[in-house]
């Protein structure tokens, strides 16, 4: 693995959730958590992650697909993503086994309405075949943008332009509200336990 840059998305920490309306006309991603300028580098300071909003409305196969087809008739449309907006998502933390705040990274993103999002936050350093199964955090929980600043724009895309400060988020975010407790996860004689479970939404 690549040395961690010094600013954008920590190694092994990009858009782990992704979305479409169903509609067909936006596409939703969301870091899996902070970006490294924005506390991202530590998991008790990475907090603020981004969630970036395309119009993919009438979007069709890139040049790479149809070199031969000129930018309006490839098949499909030939229009791109376009990005449109952006809002800054708290995530949940939690107290680990030593008792320390630690933030819960996302890893699934469904959208329920333009406005609201589920997500499921869970902690990590346990699981399947490691010494320690035990999930202290594992939430189908509610992300709301409603009321959120769309932080899209130089302000805050600029090379180490930052949305937050060693967890601490700067414009309005978006609303983290409890959800689900252990979806995905299973009980057992010592409590709860990380499982190979998947969630299905229609």
């Amino acid at each position: 693995m690549p040395a961690n840059p010094t600013a954008g998305r920590q190694n092994n920490q990009g858009f782990e959730g992704l979305t479409v309306s169903p509609d067909g006309k936006f596409l939703y991603t969301l870091l899996q958590s902070a970006a490294r300028q924005e506390g991202g580098s530590d998991a008790a300071t990475r907090r603020y992650a981004r969630l970036l909003q395309y119009s993919i409305a009438g979007s069709g196969p890139g040049p790479r697909d149809y070199p031969s087809h000129g930018p309006d008739d490839r098949p499909g449309g030939g229009s791109r993503a376009v990005f449109t907006a952006e809002y800054v998502v708290p995530l949940p933390t939690y107290l680990n086994a030593a008792g320390q705040t630690r933030v819960a990274a996302q890893s699934e993103l469904h959208f329920v309405s333009p406005t609201q999002f589920l997500f499921l936050p869970r902690d990590s350093g346990g699981g399947a075949g490691l010494s320690n199964s035990t999930s202290l955090y594992r939430h189908v929980d509610i992300l709301d943008i409603a009321a959120a600043t769309n932080v899209k724009g130089p302000a805050y895309d600029a090379f180490n332009a930052s949305i937050a400060s060693a967890g601490e988020s700067a414009p309005c975010p978006g609303r983290f509200l409890p959800g689900a407790d252990s979806w995905g996860a299973s009980w057992g004689p010592q409590g709860r336990h990380r499982a190979r479970h998947r969630l299905f939404l229609r």
